[in-house]
């Protein structure tokens, strides 16, 4: 068909081909190969955690956390914000949940292990510390999740 559709054939007919199996086959393509690469980067990012947490529990912990957050939004778009069309594509935000999800990981452990090294009083008990914990994270985890989703609108407007 593309041999047809040169101009050396007959420089007077213009071919083309479209048809809907055709563009399907070349969609099917671009997102498996798209989910794929979000295989194996949610598969880095649970190594990375692994490494960073020194827990293969908290490790998997995290990634649950991540993909959890899917069926969530997936229910705040359709049934509370009432949008019907739901993209194939939309399936491979799970790039997005993931880096979002794994800067807000890495940030709370961090404090988590900072907490050990600051004020006796934040290891009276668990409670304590962890409300230390979240009191400090809040304010980083908000700004990292904002620039993080801002660096992904960036990419909208550019080609």
């Amino acid at each position: 068909m593309d041999r047809l559709a040169t101009d050396e054939t007959n420089p007077e007919v213009n071919s083309y081909y479209f048809m809907i199996a055709l563009i399907l086959d070349v969609l099917l393509k671009i997102v498996v190969r798209d989910a794929l690469l979000a295989l194996i980067s949610v598969a880095f990012v649970f190594f990375w955690l692994r490494i960073n947490v020194g827990s293969w529990f908290l490790a998997g912990i995290g990634i649950l956390e991540i993909f959890l957050s899917c069926p969530l939004a997936w229910f705040l778009f359709t049934i509370v914000c009432q949008v019907k069309y739901f993209a194939f594509l939309n399936v491979l935000s799970i790039f997005i949940v993931c880096a979002i999800g794994a800067d807000d990981i890495f940030i709370f452990m961090d404090a988590y292990k900072q907490s050990r090294t600051r004020d006796a009083n934040i290891l009276v008990d668990l409670e304590t510390r962890m409300s230390w914990v979240f009191r400090r994270t809040g304010t980083a985890m908000a700004i990292t999740s904002a620039t993080t989703c801002t660096a992904f609108l960036c990419t909208l407007i550019t080609p």
